[in-house]
This record gives structure tokens, sequence and C-alpha cells, in this order.
């Protein structure tokens, strides 16, 4: 057994204990943190795995994000609550992710909204390594732990809802500098790529063609690759705090001391 499908077979074996608390939020939360944690364990320490919100220095601010995988050694915490939600830049954020104990397709639509109110966020920055590749964070992932429906579905309903969405950025796509650049499509996605566990994955490929794998039991062990080698091609700017303290989030004229957006969590 590889080392990723081991590391997959753990976070399946946490889960269907979360699933022996009989209460559909409880078991939720839980699911979000086995795999925060399991991310913590795999990923190297240069990776911060975080739950929160992400603002921009002009005081945008993202919905609630389940997982935020971030540049822990230079992206500061500009807020942590007690029940451990940040607030982090959207400079020094790699990836969001979301996580849904059963997916169907009002929590699919649910997580364009969440993934959407983020990527808006972004600054049209390329921080690929790949000069064949263009990468523009934040990425966004949704990791199901069961679906009723078949894959053809998902895939057809994933398809059909990124047509509805237009996003600022697109987060994927080959460089003018790649020989298959001009044969991809124009169209942008906003997510990247869904994942139901045991059962299969669905995504664009760079050349924003939308694809439907069905890797079965291997599909975190797939979706942990992936997400490796995109990480290992992203080099993020630096973040400068500073930008923020001038923001409009420490405005004097504001009704509380840093501003009633920065602190609802």
């Amino acid at each position: 057994m590889n080392v990723y499908r081991r590391i997959s077979e753990t976070i399946k074996t946490r889960s269907k204990g979360s699933r022996l608390v009989n209460h559909a939020l409880e078991t939720g939360l839980s699911n979000e943190e086995i795999l925060r944690d399991s991310l913590r364990e795999i990923l190297p320490s240069k990776y911060g795995v975080a739950k929160g919100k992400i603002v921009n220095a002009s005081g945008a601010m993202s919905r609630q994000c389940d997982i935020i995988l971030y540049d822990v050694l230079n992206c500061p915490n500009i807020f942590v609550d007690s029940n451990k939600n940040q607030i982090l830049p959207i400079e020094g954020v790699y990836a969001i992710i979301e996580v849904k104990t059963q997916l169907t397709h009002a929590k699919l639509a649910e997580s364009f909204e969440n993934i959407c109110s983020s990527k808006n966020l972004a600054r049209p920055l390329n921080v690929s390594t790949n000069d064949h590749v263009k990468i523009i964070p934040p990425l966004g992932y949704v990791i199901a732990y069961n679906d009723k429906r078949s894959l053809e579905s998902i895939y057809d309903d994933y398809v059909k809802l990124n047509e509805d969405y237009h996003p600022k950025l697109r987060s994927l796509s080959f460089d003018k500098k790649s020989p298959a650049f001009k044969g991809q499509k124009s169209r942008g996605f906003v997510i990247d790529d869904v994942l139901v566990v045991d059962k299969g994955e669905v995504f664009y490929m760079y050349d924003g063609i939308p694809v439907m794998i069905p890797t079965g039991r291997d599909s975190l062990a797939s979706f942990i690759t992936t997400l490796i080698m995109h990480l290992d091609e992203m080099r993020l700017p630096v973040v400068y705090l500073i930008s923020y303290l001038g923001g409009t989030f420490f405005k004097k004229d504001r009704k509380t001391k840093i501003g009633s957006k920065f602190i609802r969590i």
C-alpha cells in the first residue's frame, strides 16, 4: 500500500468513528476537524491549516471557510477567536477547501458561493514556478464524504454550476509560453476539484475542459497527491501587514475599535 493510500484509509477510518455521534451538525464539524488534523500531519510545516475567513487590504471579506491552507511562515494572523477561527490576508492563502459530509446539489451550490467569495478577493497574480502553467491562488476544492448520486450526475451538476458563476479570476490555466495555450477554453471556473470519497473526482483541466475520473477507493490518495503538486508549484508573495494597518479596517470613524466586519466570524 502506498503512503497516500495509507493516509486516505486513516482519514476514512477516523470519519467512520465520527458518525457514531448521531447528530448531523456534530458529525459535520468532526469531519472538518479530521481533515484539518490530517492535512497538518501530511503537509510540510510551512503550510498552515486553519478555519475562518479571508480578507484583503480594502476590507472585503470572504464567507466562512472550512479549511484554509496558508503560508504559515510569512502570513500574519490578523485575528483569532476563542474557537480558533482565524482571519488571514488573501496574499498568504494557497487554497480553501469546503468539507461536506453529504453532498447534494444545494450543498455544492453553497460551496460555489463560499469559494467564489474568497476567489473574488484575489489579484491576478501568477505565482506558478512552472513556466508553462499559470496558477492564481486561492485554489478552491470541495471534499465530500458521501453523495448518493452517480459520479455522472455530480459531473453534470458541477459543470452547470460553473456555467452559472463568473469568477473574476481563473486559478489554473496554461501560460502563453505553453504549446497548449492556443487550444484552451477561455471560460473560467470557480471550483478547481470536487472529490467524493471512494467514488471519484470531477475537475477542470488546465485547458478548461471538465473531466470525470472514477478513482474509487484511491480517490483521497489521488486528491492529496494533486494538492501537494499544486502547492509545490506556488510561491506566494510577501504579505505586507502595513497595507492592512493603513486600510479601511483601522480608520477611526469605524463604529468599533477594529471594524464590525473585522470581528464577525
